[in-house]
């Protein structure tokens, strides 16, 4: 199953960001600034994301 496409809307005046795209960004108040950003898929495998340190493995 393919994963849906990860975006931001960031301010290009302020760095603000919301969920979705709106006129006005509420921080600074400035008209027709945001601006979509898609964000980069984590490349990394959920194996690797589970694979941490729990201790010993000799039991020393």
């Amino acid at each position: 199953m393919a994963k849906a496409i990860k975006r931001a809307f960031v301010c290009n005046e302020c760095g603000a960001d919301y969920p979705r795209w709106q006129g006005q960004c509420i921080a600074c108040h400035t008209w027709n600034t945001i601006t979509e950003i898609r964000l980069a898929a984590s490349s990394t495998s959920r194996a690797e994301r589970l694979n941490g340190y729990a201790g010993s493995a000799t039991g020393n």
